[in-house]
């Protein structure tokens, strides 16, 4: 990659609102009391340990198997990478894991923002628990079966895609089509650092690849130095040490019963809908729900499969790897193969973590902190300095026109020049002048009002004119508002929800990743604001 000459600067923290988090995810952030009764602790720095404690009589998938398991991946990796993977052997050490679908090329650069928090959270915690070591996970989605969701992703404003008609889960869709690599590269121009990202696309996305190979050789390669593990979720052993709690969830119902129960006067939108049977039932081009369709007789749908309560336990024994969790019964699975202590997600995933602290106590699962992910804009140094010559905050990005318009129209007093007092005085000096003309020649009184009125009228074209030039200088600077507003929402979509890693290479003429990783505090809850600057010499 080329040489960083870039660096970040934090400007500010932006609180979260609505728009950008849902108001129960608002809540949480605040502590709010009302809530306490969805986690079992605060994602704290200080909570780590508590978390710890609490996960310390559970026995989930054992350590040596699932080191030696991702160890069969990494073999000859990045000494950091295996470090990490070896440590996972021994009981002092814990996770902290992000889990997300396999985007195109990375997808949308939230992804990116979700994997630093996760490593810098990890660093933290091991400058903080020397006793303790702990690894940053990526948890791939790699059985989820949407492809509409994954299959492309946003270049200068244009939707790049993935086009296949493959079914079943996307992690073993064959990589058929890759036309999009070749129109991104025609339109990269002479950016040396997008046509090197480029040349590592080519390598991870080649014709003899699955996607889930595909992603996880990406990733692995954009984040090997920070010792970045990455998990495929499907998996025939970790697959069989769950096969316990599919059995539960098949005869006793657990996640619909206990999210119903925890919905009960929820005062939020609810964000996902438990089935009856949270479980998918998988085959090569097949992944289909599980449904009760009997006392003792279970169907999956779309299919002319059926089992009953024996045939589908003698199922699970024999090929675990044909069944799979769905979104909420995932972070159940993710929380036996992994000793995890802490989650990090979006604010829909935080949103439906805290709908799910019943059920891992009906499982006996020891709930995680849950966290919500950093988020990130990122400015260029001439944007921020446009923006402060014209005299607006950073936080006027995020607020309508017709509001700033109002108040710059007030600030400088654009609505008149102090009209009402000078009519007045106007009218008083013309009473005066009218009564001293009475006194000469009465016939030349209405002279006197023609000139008043004709005065007034002058002072009225005035103030429009004044106003007119105004508006027009205000209008000037909200142009440059505007301006930075397409930075910060390409397209109208928030930027870290649309910019692809791609863009942000052309954008910034280098790799971003180092430079947002210098500054990212996973702490802050706000939205923080880099502003990428150069480095000075040594």
């Amino acid at each position: 990659m080329c040489i960083a000459t870039l660096k970040a600067i934090r400007l500010e923290s932006i609180e979260f609102n609505k728009k950008i988090v849902p108001p129960i995810v608002l809540d949480y952030l605040r502590n709010d009391p009302a809530l306490q009764h969805l986690y079992e602790l605060y994602p704290s720095l200080d909570n780590v340990e508590k978390a710890i404690s609490a996960r310390s009589g559970f026995r989930g998938l054992d350590r040596n198997v699932l080191s030696e398991n991702l160890e069969a991946e990494y073999s000859g990796g990045h000494p950091s990478v295996v470090a990490n993977i070896q440590a996972l052997r021994q009981n002092n050490t814990y996770t902290v894991t992000t889990g997300h679908q396999l985007n195109l090329a990375t997808g949308p650069m939230y992804f990116i923002y979700k994997i630093l928090t996760v490593i810098r959270i990890s660093e933290d915690l091991n400058r903080k628990y020397k006793q303790f070591h702990f690894v940053p996970i990526y948890w791939m989605a790699t059985e989820d079966h949407d492809f509409e969701e994954i299959n492309h992703f946003w270049f200068e404003n244009e939707k790049i895609t993935w086009n296949s008609d493959q079914k079943g889960m996307v992690g073993d869709f064959g990589m058929d089509d890759l036309s999009w690599l070749d129109e991104i590269e025609r339109r990269i121009d002479n950016c040396k650092a997008c046509q090197e990202f480029i040349q590592l696309l080519r390598d991870c996305y080649t014709d003899k690849t699955l996607l889930t190979g595909a992603t996880r050789k990406l990733v692995y390669r954009l984040f090997e130095k920070y010792g970045l593990v990455v998990v495929d979720a499907n998996n025939s052993t970790f697959k069989k040490a769950f096969v316990p709690y599919f059995q539960m969830e098949m005869e006793r119902q657990i996640t619909n019963k206990s999210v119903f129960k925890t919905l009960q006067n929820y005062p939020y939108r609810q964000k996902v809908n438990p089935r009856d049977l949270n479980i998918f039932y998988t085959e090569e081009n097949l992944r289909s729900r599980i449904t009760r369709s009997g006392e003792d007789e279970y169907s999956v749908l779309n299919t002319d499969l059926i089992f009953s309560g024996e045939e589908i336990n003698e199922l699970l024994e024999s090929n675990p790897e044909r069944f799979s969790p769905n979104v909420l019964l995932r972070p159940v699975y993710q929380e036996v193969v992994l000793p995890n202590v802490m989650y990090v997600g979006g604010g829909s995933e935080v949103a439906y973590w805290l709908q799910l602290r019943e059920s891992f106590k009906r499982f006996s699962i020891p709930f995680p902190l849950v966290k919500l992910r950093s988020s990130v804009l990122i400015l260029r140094n001439q944007s921020r300095m446009k923006i402060q010559s014209s005299q607006f905050e950073l936080t006027d990005v995020f607020r309508d026109d017709e509001t700033i318009l109002s108040e710059m129209l007030k600030e400088e007093e654009v609505e008149d020049l102090g009209l009402p007092e000078l009519e007045r005085i106007i009218r008083e000096d013309f009473r005066v002048i009218k009564e001293k003309i009475k006194s000469i020649e009465n016939s030349l009184v209405p002279s006197a009002g023609a000139a008043e009125a004709q005065m007034i009228r002058k002072l009225l074209v005035l103030n429009k004119k004044v106003k007119k030039a105004r508006k027009g200088k205000i209008k000037n600077r909200l142009e440059v508002l505007n301006r930075l507003r397409k930075e910060a929402f390409p397209g109208g979509t928030f930027q870290e929800r649309k910019l692809n890693l791609l863009e942000a290479f052309k954008m910034l003429g280098e790799n971003p990743i180092p430079i947002i990783y210098g500054e990212l505090n996973p702490w802050e809850e706000g939205l923080q604001i880099h502003e990428i600057v150069k480095k000075q010499p040594a």
